[in-house]
């Protein structure tokens, strides 16, 4: 039986979500800097996000994982701790694509009787 997310499909996942979490840590630098670097750093931030919401939504739609009915929770903690200043460095998108795709490979198995 065919995988839902392939190992190629997995790997470029993950490496879109690194490279968003280092976009958003060098951005959240910008917030050492008096007023104006904050209000640039949560702009900034908060367009990374919704770009961020929008590309990870569409593209495990696409290979048939359903994030709000299969990991509403996951996907809306993502979501908001990625629009928190600072807390935003943390790699939270790349924590939640990488348990996302793990739990729908576990689920693979189990239903196929893999172990």
């Amino acid at each position: 039986m065919r995988k839902r997310i392939g190992a190629v499909t997995a790997f470029a996942l993950i490496a879109v979500a690194i490279l968003i979490d280092g976009l958003q840590a060098l951005i959240s630098l910008r917030a050492f800097i008096p007023v104006i670097g904050l209000v640039i750093a949560f702009v900034l931030g908060v367009v990374v996000d919704i770009l961020a919401i929008l590309l990870f939504a569409i593209w495990f739609s696409h290979i048939n994982v359903s994030l709000m009915t299969r990991y509403p929770l996951g996907f809306l903690a993502t979501i908001v701790l990625e629009n928190v200043p600072v807390v935003n460095s943390a790699p939270g998108w790349t924590w939640f694509v990488v348990t996302t795709i793990a739990r729908e490979r576990l689920a693979e198995d189990s239903s196929s009787g893999e172990v």
